[in-house]
């Protein structure tokens, strides 16, 4: 499913002397089964565009489409939408109410006019699928860890069975354990043939996962590519409040002292057999 848009604006209070622009004609296409990092200074547009994506805001100006369909449009249903692109905002297990586990990722696919019996099948598959054991089922969220609200928080999205994810700073306020462990979820349904646009201020977790990097300012796109692309530019990173990975400035750093290993890596793992290769 392809994700498109076109002149995409967005103004806070347009038409008033307060008038902000968020989002600054954008135009680009996400296609079908791509994992896609969006990063930016905070202000710098992140989440307003993410917004505009899943047709929680309506743009100013522009078009959002959907295999070619604009999600604005006056026919378009948005019912199909939420069963198309699912979004995770920050600290999504703020949003968890329910008495158990089951019943609150029941909750959307009820929603979506499944019966109890299929809402709650589907609510199993994608608990099974974020890694949540069935014995955790009947639990009161509120008794999990950090990390495991977070995971029944996005299974109650994947249970809509979309298309494309869409995650605003999912691993915000995470122990490094529970990063990792959402990190590998979506690589997994990344892997599984989902579209994934994650929002992450860790230059280190997007440089690891993504294949493609969205670098915002001001509203616009500043620079779009693969992310050893896009960290090939640390000072115009730099000039506009952000940096590359620290194991990119460390290879820059051997590079500049006569050792012969690439600046363009972008990984731990990569760099260590790397420089591996180069000394031992």
């Amino acid at each position: 499913m392809e994700l498109k848009c076109e002149k995409l604006t967005y103004e806070y209070d347009a038409g008033t002397s307060m008038a902000k622009r968020a989002v600054d004609e954008i135009s680009l296409t996400i296609p079908s089964g791509q994992f896609v990092g969006i990063v930016g200074h905070t202000g710098s547009g992140k989440t307003t565009f993410v917004q505009l994506l899943d047709g929680l805001l309506k743009p100013t100006a522009g078009v959002v489409s959907l295999d070619g369909v604009d999600i604005a449009s006056k026919g378009f249903d948005r019912r199909s939408m939420r069963s198309s692109v699912g979004i995770v905002f920050q600290y999504p297990e703020y949003q968890l109410f329910e008495s158990t586990v089951l019943k609150d990722v029941s909750f959307g696919p009820k929603n979506q006019g499944l019966t109890d019996e299929e809402a709650a099948k589907a609510a199993a598959e994608a608990l099974r699928k974020v890694g949540i054991e069935e014995e955790v089922f009947p639990s009161s969220p509120f008794e999990l860890s950090g990390g495991q609200r977070r995971r029944v928080a996005i299974a109650g999205v994947i249970a809509m069975e979309p298309k494309i994810l869409i995650l605003d700073e999912p691993t915000a306020g995470l122990d490094p354990a529970g990063r990792e462990e959402i990190l590998g979820l979506l690589s997994n349904l990344w892997k599984d043939g989902m579209t994934v646009i994650l929002v992450s201020h860790s230059m280190e977790d997007v440089a690891r996962y993504v294949e493609r990097i969205l670098v915002m300012d001001r509203g616009k796109i500043f620079l779009d590519g693969a992310p050893r692309e896009v960290f090939s530019h640390s000072e115009e990173l730099e000039a506009i409040g952000l940096a590359a990975p620290e194991v990119s400035y460390i290879l820059k750093a051997l590079k500049d002292a006569g050792i012969d290993v690439d600046p363009t890596i972008t990984t731990v793992e990569e760099a260590v057999k790397e420089i591996k290769r180069k000394l031992c």
